[in-house]
């Protein structure tokens, strides 16, 4: 039962790490088009 615990600690720590580098990569992106907007490139 340890060992299941800790197998889905890591799962749930590793989705955790992995939604926040695709927020700050959405963020970027909506970064770099607000960016081009306001430069009147989009």
């Amino acid at each position: 039962a340890s060992n299941g615990s800790s197998m889905n600690f890591t799962s749930l720590e590793s989705q955790a790490t992995a939604y926040a580098r695709l927020a700050d990569a959405m963020n970027q992106v909506k970064g770099q088009t607000e960016k081009l907007d306001n430069e009147g490139l989009l």
